[in-house]
């Protein structure tokens, strides 16, 4: 084996120690999200002949230490972005489905007094946000906008404003919505009625929610109140 070369403050175990997580880090992000094992297995190869092949230009004195960390962390640091990515999609999509979900649920409990007012709106932004996560997930183009979405541009420009301010008011009524559905007063589960229902067989829906879909609904509001600062920002 050839000589190693020196790196400032970088030894080989750092290097090393580099390399097996970048592997550990394509096996956790193929177990999670790619489910084809054909697949699984190709991604998991791929990432492993990269860093076989940093480590033997290290060896070969074709990189210095340096050089050939700075090749892994790159790599590993790309992997957690997309991880990450892939995950806020994914979180955007199940939070679309249940904002269908539940307008869908409201219009048919209400007999159709709340369809127009409450659940139009929450089946279209969910389908809106589900197009916008898979299209932007599928294509990686985080540039994808929905037609709801771009409807709301579409008004804001028309009252002399900008996209900037269709996408706040988005934001708001997305997050709004999300307020209304953890919010609004259900039914309990061992509610019995006599004559007519009472106050206290109502309780707020966030108490009756499984904890998975309060986790989710959460995460996707803090993404859209991520997404809203970042547009708050641009002049």
């Amino acid at each position: 084996m050839s000589r190693m070369p020196t790196g400032e403050g970088i030894d080989i175990w750092d290097l090393n120690s580099c390399a097996n997580k970048l592997i550990n880090q394509s096996c956790t992000l193929g177990a999670r999200y790619l489910k084809d094992p054909t697949i699984r297995l190709q991604f998991s190869r791929e990432v492993a002949n990269y860093t076989k092949k940093i480590l033997l230009q290290v060896e070969d004195g074709q990189k210095d230490l340096k050089q050939g960390m700075d090749a892994l962390l790159k790599e590993y640091e790309y992997l957690i972005r997309q991880g990450k990515y892939i995950a806020q999609k994914g979180i955007g999509i199940a939070a679309g489905a249940g904002q269908v979900a539940l307008g869908a649920g409201i219009c048919g409990v209400s007999l159709g007094t709340l369809c127009l007012f409450a659940s139009v709106p929450l089946v279209l932004h969910g389908a809106n946000n589900i197009y916008e996560n898979s299209a932007q997930l599928w294509t990686g183009d985080p540039s994808v906008q929905g037609p709801v979405r771009q409807a709301y541009q579409a008004v804001a420009k028309a009252l002399g404003e900008t996209e900037r301010e269709g996408n706040l008011v988005y934001g708001t009524v997305d997050i709004g919505m999300s307020i209304y559905g953890a919010s609004r007063w259900v039914l309990r589960e061992d509610a019995w009625r006599l004559f007519r229902y009472i106050e206290t067989d109502y309780i707020r829906a966030w108490k009756v929610t499984p904890p998975a879909a309060i986790i989710t609904e959460r995460a996707a509001d803090a993404i859209t109140i991520d997404g809203m600062h970042s547009e708050w920002k641009k002049e």
